[in-house]
């Protein structure tokens, strides 16, 4: 599923398990130019006990920043 569109990136979610008390995706970003010294910051009320492939800088109240 696409969650954002836009002229210089596309975010796209598969959920690839879902046992309601959790679930598994992957979340991708695809830019259509370089991008340098990015952050990206998603909302999400919830916890994250795992995250591979990114790292979780800081969070505030459901707002995460990476």
């Amino acid at each position: 599923m696409s969650l954002f569109a836009s002229p210089l990136a596309e975010l796209d979610l598969v959920i690839r398990d879902d046992w309601g008390a959790g679930f598994v995706a992957d979340l991708s970003l695809t830019p259509s130019q370089a991008l340098y010294g990015c952050t990206v910051s998603f909302d999400f009320a919830g916890e994250i006990a795992n995250i591979w492939y990114a790292r979780i800088v800081y969070r505030a109240g459901d707002r995460f920043v990476g």
